[in-house]
């Protein structure tokens, strides 16, 4: 059965609560394919209330294995880093500037990196946390210490928010398998 004979309603929720307290991504829409959403609903891009401590615990219950979702930090409405992981224990992060016609673009800071402290699968529960100290930013991935990088012009922004993304048609099943990622921010 293809997409336009499906009986399954399509849904979309974008930063609501489920039953549980996690903050929820999730998407059957075949229109997300290849497609980013962050920053929306109610936990859009906030005040960070951790000062130069950001944190989020994440995990996917379901969706294309290998596409990522994160965290972003250092937001403010021009610029942000996105900590992203996925179910195979690999991160990254990337320097997203935004431009005035709100297309963003973007600089690997560490490129796809394999983690011995993340928790691999769906349903893991993993803590990520970045740390700012001048232009030192330190990963802490479940508690221990992962990486660092160093800026030499870092961002000052105070903003966190929440990334997903959609893998292409043929790697999400929509709308028999929704893309479904959950975050309680710290």
């Amino acid at each position: 059965m293809n997409n336009h004979e499906s009986n399954i309603p399509v849904v979309t929720k974008i930063g609501e609560l489920d039953g549980d307290g996690w903050v929820q991504f999730t998407s059957n829409d075949p229109q997300k394919y290849a497609a980013a959403d962050s920053m929306a609903g109610n936990y859009s891009l906030r005040d960070n209330p951790n000062g130069d401590s950001y944190e989020v615990t994440v995990k996917k219950m379901s969706g294309f294995y290998n596409e990522p979702f994160g965290m972003i930090f250092c937001g403010s409405d021009s610029a942000f880093y996105q900590l992203n992981i996925n179910l195979d224990s690999r991160y990254n992060v990337i320097r997203q500037v935004v431009s005035g016609n709100g297309t963003t673009s973007g600089d690997v800071l560490i490129p796809w990196t394999k983690s011995n402290h993340l928790e691999e699968g769906y349903n893991r529960e993993n803590s990520v946390k970045a740390v700012k100290n001048g232009n030192v930013v330190t990963l802490f991935f479940n508690g221990q210490e992962e990486n660092s990088f160093t800026e030499p012009n870092p961002l000052y922004g105070k903003k966190i928010g929440l990334a997903v993304h959609y893998g292409k048609e043929g790697q999400e099943n929509f709308p028999e398998i929704p893309v479904d990622v959950r975050f309680l921010v710290k």
